[in-house]
C-alpha cells in the first residue's frame, strides 16, 4: 500500500467551494490527518490531503480530479507518493 499527498488549488479560491472538494475527498476516503511516529495526530494544511491505497498516482489523479473538475474545471492538482515514514513536518496543528 503507498501513501499519496495530494494537494488541490481552485482557480477561483472561495472557501465555500475548498469546503466541497474537502467533503468530497473525504467522502472517497482521503484524511486531513497525519501520525507522528508517536502516534499523536496532526492536521495537513488547507488544500492538502493524505490517502494510502493500492491505487496508482495516475487512478488518485483520475479520483481527485472526479470529485474537483464538479467545482472548478481548471484546478491545479499534486500528487505525490511518499515513502513509508518519509513524511516530515512543522507548524502543524494537533487535532
Amino acid at each position: 500500500m503507498a501513501t499519496f499527498i495530494v494537494r488541490v488549488q481552485l482557480t477561483v479560491e472561495r472557501q465555500s467551494d475548498y469546503t466541497r472538494v474537502r467533503d468530497g475527498l473525504l467522502n472517497i476516503g482521503f484524511t486531513k490527518r497525519i501520525k507522528s511516529s508517536d502516534g499523536i495526530e496532526y492536521r495537513l494544511p488547507n488544500g492538502n490531503y493524505k490517502i494510502e491505497s493500492d491505487r496508482t498516482g495516475a487512478e488518485i489523479l483520475t479520483a481527485v480530479q472526479q470529485v474537483v473538475f464538479r467545482i472548478d474545471r481548471t484546478p491545479m492538482i499534486l500528487i505525490a507518493e511518499v515513502k513509508p515514514k518519509g513524511l516530515t513536518w512543522s507548524g502543524l496543528e494537533r487535532c
